[in-house]
């Protein structure tokens, strides 16, 4: 099978093999924002701890992927994978580039991680096309996921890594699709379940926020809570690749003062409600479209906002 690799995986791939590992001591940003950082230790094929110029050590989860565990029980490949990942960037200079959402529920930063500052080798992109890891990418954090749901197609295909040599771990070609369709749906990333003050007086200190990896019409589809208060979005509404939408609970001319995520939203929505709608000691958001259930997010009351970003 005959793939076809876009920009940065195929020059990535040619130059793999002679990087340049520059200096602990250059500069942190790059003119296009990246971050760079020195690899102390690879924890498995899609996570690391780096240190930062100022001495700081953080884990990072790559975005968009997913490879086999090597903690608990250890899966096909897992261990191969970790080899790889290591091979890689164990010891060296790499640059991460951020997505909309900088960390995850446990608190990792969330990146792609590049061996050189010209972002010609992503680290995310070569695992998936040598078949060391699968797609496994979650709005809002969608800038990559139709390079590598491309690459995906092309390893599997050709039967690289873990698709030749885990057949319990390869999906039907109807598994894909319905993966790739999946990914392409509006998600719900948050919910700022808890208002300051009065949640009854204070709407719009609640609100949902929701994601598109692709773009999407959403007339037809809904929102709703545990005890069935449901909004309708309206009939000529859309939300673009790579676009989110805040769901306040209030109305739109009631003020909008809380800090909390998806602070610069593309779109903002609302509901309508005279008072709070979503419960502070727990509830669960649906996103539903036709009576299919589309997304889910719940929480237990902890804290004032949940993240819905998957690992």
């Amino acid at each position: 099978m005959t793939t076809r690799i876009t920009t940065p995986i195929l020059v990535g791939l040619l130059v793999l093999s002679t990087v340049t590992t520059l200096s602990a001591g250059a500069i942190e940003k790059q003119n296009d924002g990246l971050a760079q950082v020195e690899v102390i230790r690879v924890v498995d094929g899609d996570t690391i701890e780096v240190q930062l110029p100022d001495g700081w050590v953080e884990r990072v989860r790559y975005i968009g992927i997913d490879t086999p565990e090597v903690f608990g029980k250890t899966e096909c490949f897992g261990e191969k994978s970790s080899w790889y990942n290591r091979a890689l960037v164990e010891g060296k200079t790499v640059w991460l580039e951020y997505d909309v959402e900088r960390r995850d529920k446990y608190d990792r930063i969330l990146a792609y991680v590049f061996l050189d500052p010209n972002k010609a080798a992503m680290v995310n992109s070569i695992l998936v096309i040598q078949g060391f890891a699968q797609v496994a990418t979650y709005p809002p954090n969608v800038k990559y996921v139709d390079m590598f749901l491309e690459l995906q197609r092309g390893a599997r295909g050709d039967r690289r890594g873990l698709w030749q040599e885990c057949q319990n771990n390869e999906p039907e070609e109807e598994d894909i699709r319905k993966k790739e369709d999946s990914l392409a749906r509006v998600k719900i990333a948050c919910i700022h379940f808890d208002a300051s003050g009065n949640d009854h007086t204070n709407e719009n200190g609640e609100w949902v926020l929701l994601a598109a990896n692709n773009d999407r019409k959403l007339a037809g589809w809904t929102v709703r809570d545990e005890a069935n208060h449901v909004y309708s979005f309206p009939e000529n509404f859309q939300l673009k690749k790579g676009e989110s939408a805040r769901l306040y609970t209030g109305s739109e001319e009631q003020p909008k003062k809380d800090p909390g995520c998806g602070q610069n939203s593309d779109h903002e929505l609302f509901w309508g409600s005279k008072s709070a709608i979503w419960n502070n000691r727990g509830d669960t958001a649906y996103l539903e479209r036709n009576d299919e259930t589309i997304d889910s997010c719940s929480y237990s009351g902890e804290g004032k906002e949940v993240s819905c970003t998957r690992d």
